[in-house]
């Protein structure tokens, strides 16, 4: 729950986990009428309130919802799932084991673990996840969050309709001002062709296409980059245009979504891998250089050129102020639990994430707000690196901010505590693995979780 400027790469991979939804058009709306986690093609199913993690040697229990059902039985993270139900873990996929898990109507579980040395059996009672979203007093709700696209994600259970509306229209209105618009699920440059977002999609939800994907590339990272993402499929190999960076030398060029890469400076990329790809786009450069890419869009074969520009000049649109990646032994971190969007041009600060337990969610903000001003500063004078700053408190620290809801000003005093301090407000505990109740010991560091409720 640290708050700290995080690199767009890492953000689109864990947010990518979440899914795609069908495309209808180009409407505001959320085309997917459930507006909560579908899994197995089950609408707001009943779960027992896990996140598991898979290594070569187990599946083990990575965190558990507050107050949720496995939660309240007694299940810790860290725990190794030994069988559920009789299916027994070592002898099943994830895929397999997330069906048993996993109902379309209220249920009971028997969830065996090994804790230690010790074996473990636990009685589960599934809630639905709007009701697992409910007990920390969210709610679950579709936003288009720019510049990383339609997303399934929590706001405070207090949030209105309306206000979501409004955050919707906002999104819109910013990825306009930016040249780009809603292909589905995700921004694209205006005038990319709708056959080219249909394909992505298709490879990208699970259709025909994603049977032949391999990998996703993100070409940036160096000081100098063009600011887009590829994906790589097989059989035949082809590589496809994916993410285009807002304000990037791709943007400025043209690149677009769907177009498929042939070249990079005369060089065939129809048999390269990952690496040589990247090497031949990514070159470690302490200067601008100009690229040509050959691509094919539609039945036509283009040469676009385009010169590399620092990654800080434009990257900064495709980076939030997030969780930090670190997660360990963070009991002791000094939080206030906001996620915010900053915009420039004009500048800009959104609410795209209020953390719980935290004292934002605590005080009340609310998704969408927009931050008129810090400390008695208006936003038009802070850079993104003082609001960084101002988010991520070293210690005790007091934080002033004037909000604009719904044409309403309101303002707000947020005192930063530690992460314990703020697990300890809902009987929890900070451990190895994360939170987890107050009745779980410390035990072995699970990898990274990978998901199921």
């Amino acid at each position: 729950m640290a708050l700290k400027r995080v690199d767009v790469a890492t953000v689109m991979l864990i947010t990518g986990l979440v899914g795609f939804f069908s495309e209808k058009g180009n409407e505001t709306h959320p085309p997917c009428p459930c507006e909560a986690p579908e899994f197995l093609g089950i609408c707001d199913p009943f779960v027992p309130g896990i996140i598991v993690a898979m290594d070569e040697r187990a599946i083990r229990v990575a965190s558990t919802w507050p107050a949720g059902p496995a939660d309240q039985a007694g299940v810790c993270p860290g725990d190794e799932i030994v069988a559920a139900n009789g299916a027994v873990a070592s002898e099943r996929t994830f895929g397999e084991l997330l069906r048993v898990v996993v109902s379309e109507k209220p249920a009971v579980i028997d969830l065996s673990v090994r804790r230690a040395t010790q074996n473990l059996n636990f009685h589960v009672h599934l809630v639905r996840e709007s009701t697992l979203a409910a007990l920390s007093k969210q709610k679950w709700a579709i936003l288009p969050f720019f510049p990383l696209g339609r997303r399934l994600v929590t706001v405070p259970l207090d949030e209105s309709r309306e206000e979501m509306e409004a955050f919707r229209e906002l999104e819109l209105r910013v990825g306009e001002h930016y040249g780009f618009k809603l292909g589905g699920d995700v921004w694209v440059p205006r005038g990319t062709p709708d056959d080219q977002i249909r394909r992505l999609a298709e490879v990208r939800s699970g259709g025909p296409e994603s049977q032949r994907f391999v990998s996703k590339l993100f070409l940036i990272g160096h000081p100098y980059g063009a600011g887009f993402s590829v994906l790589l499929l097989r059989g035949p190999q082809e590589i496809l245009v994916d993410t285009i960076v807002p304000g990037s030398p791709s943007y400025r060029a043209g690149l677009v979504p769907g177009d498929q890469l042939l070249e990079v400076d005369g060089h065939s990329v129809s048999d390269l891998d990952e690496k040589r790809l990247a090497d031949l786009i990514l070159k470690p450069d302490d200067h601008a250089r100009e690229l040509t890419l050959g691509i094919t869009r539609g039945t036509s074969q283009l040469k676009l050129r385009l010169e590399t520009r620092r990654t800080q000049e434009f990257a900064h649109l495709m980076s939030i102020f997030g969780p930090a990646k670190e997660r360990d032994k963070r009991s002791t971190t000094y939080i206030f639990g906001l996620r915010v969007f900053y915009g420039d041009h004009p500048r800009q600060v959104i609410v795209t994430g209020v953390e719980y337990p935290s004292p934002a969610f605590g005080a009340g903000l609310h998704v969408g707000d927009l931050i008129l001003a810090a400390n008695g500063r208006s936003i038009e004078q802070i850079t993104p690196d003082q609001l960084s700053d101002l988010l991520n408190p070293e210690g005790p620290s007091e934080l002033t901010l004037e909000i604009l809801r719904l044409d309403r000003k309101v303002s707000f005093r947020l005192t930063a505590i530690t992460e314990g301090q703020a697990e300890a407000e809902i009987g929890r505990k900070m451990t190895e693995n994360g939170p987890a109740s107050a009745h779980c010991i410390e035990a072995p560091k699970t990898i990274a979780p990978i998901g199921a409720r």
